[in-house]
């Protein structure tokens, strides 16, 4: 992304990631452009185009299975949530649709996401829980309650999304951000990883459902 915004304005362009991390893609490529002082006559147009290079250069380097590493116990929880009848699996992240999936399924984990939210649906990240709420009613032909719609992160800007969705969070210190710094903003459950695969469904099921799936 860094390189395809570099070749758009023609200009070096710095940055610190742990900044960006749980940002959309957009919001990613507006704070670059207005931190490094960069002036464009179209910020919207510049965003788009740099978006559709960064894909090129994506798909050049999704080529190589190396470019994407699953966390521990991710793909072990995910099929244990895809064969309980009481969950429904969606995506919600900042990346932009294609980026999301791209990167999806050099990993083979696309199939677990049939639906969801990314950043191509709003720049602001706290819009997204909503849309793929919306989108997964439809496509699992069910209701949510807001009560049992769990956001899984690594970074504090997914607790902030679901508190300011009134959605529960569980942060996982796999990232950038330590279990201290991800409990400073006061998620439901905070765990180091996802190894442990029991752990995290008793966790869920203590909680409890209110009725509804």
């Amino acid at each position: 992304m860094l390189k395809a915004l570099q070749e758009e304005v023609k200009r070096a362009v710095q940055y610190e990631l742990k900044v960006f991390v749980g940002s959309t893609d957009r919001m990613i490529l507006k704070k670059f452009i207005e931190k490094s002082g960069i002036k464009v006559d179209d910020i919207e147009a510049t965003v788009d185009r740099v978006l559709k290079r960064y894909l090129q250069y994506l798909d050049e380097k999704m080529n190589s299975p190396n470019h994407v590493k699953i966390l521990p116990g991710v793909k072990e929880l995910l099929n244990r949530l895809a064969k309980d009848v009481h969950t429904s699996l969606g995506l919600v992240t900042g990346n932009i649709r294609d980026g999301a999936y791209a990167k999806l399924r050099l990993a083979n984990l696309h199939d677990f996401f049939p639906v969801g939210a990314f950043g191509d649906d709003a720049v602001d990240r706290n819009e997204l829980p909503g849309i793929a709420v919306r989108r997964a009613e439809v496509f699992y032909q069910a209701r949510f309650s807001r009560n049992n719609i769990w956001i899984i992160g690594d970074s504090p800007k997914d607790i902030l999304c679901a508190q300011a969705n009134r959605l529960r969070s569980l942060a996982v210190a796999s990232g950038w951000h330590t279990i201290e710094e991800l409990l400073l903003h006061q998620p439901e459950i905070v765990l180091p990883s996802l190894i442990e695969t029991e752990n995290v469904i008793r966790m869920f099921s203590e909680r409890g459902r209110d009725g509804n799936d």
